[in-house]
């Protein structure tokens, strides 16, 4: 199977990545952390939209009309809390972003059942004409991706605003976290590692911070060219 050939993705669910992709991957695999997808990179607003305070403040109070224990209000935070990361305000994140994780940890939205998690997603590759494309059939796990998008964009701001015992309970969490689903538990648990790492160096354990370095870059090296 020659995978060199033009390559494109068909998702037939939504797969969020919220770690860097290999440079090996990159050909292959476009890299989205979309609308209230977090991570230590966010990607700034929405084509058309300003990235500025004033509309995500806007975004969030639009929000509360519909409750502040509802999807769409932790939603808003978590928006809000990215935008304070992409512009240095990271003390201002941590605070939105922690009022998000407490009302999930509240019960807002449920951690999926043992037999969800159970549930693996699967790929299919298609061949012809000298193209191949590849059909991911997810299985929705939605508390399971929020978390993978909220935690890492708190220990951003957790760790930006030098809170580096609170980001690294997060991180242990974000860690514990990772999906077994093969299509993305190795790009999450990558993110986690360097996440760590980088709490780690910045609180002078460097024999730690190499160890998950290691660790990041071992799965890293997993990943094969296309």
């Amino acid at each position: 199977m020659n995978l060199s050939s033009k390559l494109s993705l068909v998702f037939s669910a939504g797969i969020i990545f919220s770690a860097p992709v290999s440079a090996q991957m990159q050909g292959g695999i476009e890299h989205h952390e979309g609308s209230g997808a977090g991570g230590s990179g966010s990607i700034p607003g929405s084509q058309g939209q300003p990235d500025t305070d004033a509309f995500y403040r806007a975004e969030l109070e639009k929000s509360k009309k519909k409750g502040l224990r509802t999807i769409a209000y932790v939603n808003g935070l978590l928006n809000l809390g990215m935008h304070y990361n992409r512009v240095n305000k990271f003390a201002d994140a941590s605070r939105v972003l922690q009022e998000a994780i407490a009302l999930v940890d509240s019960g807002v939205i449920k951690p999926s059942s043992k037999e969800t998690l159970a549930k693996q997603s699967t790929m299919t590759v298609h061949e012809g004409n000298g193209v191949s494309s590849a059909t991911i059939n997810a299985v929705p796990k939605p508390y399971e991706e929020l978390m993978q998008n909220l935690l890492p964009a708190l220990i951003s701001a957790e760790s930006g605003s030098a809170q580096y015992k609170q980001a690294e309970i997060h991180i242990k969490r974000l860690i514990a976290l990772a999906s077994t689903d093969p299509v993305s538990a190795k790009l999450n648990l990558m993110s986690a590692y360097r996440q760590y790492a980088e709490v780690l160096r910045k609180t002078h354990r460097t024999a730690e911070a190499k160890v998950y370095e290691q660790k990041a870059d071992t799965i890293n090296k997993s990943f094969k060219p296309l």
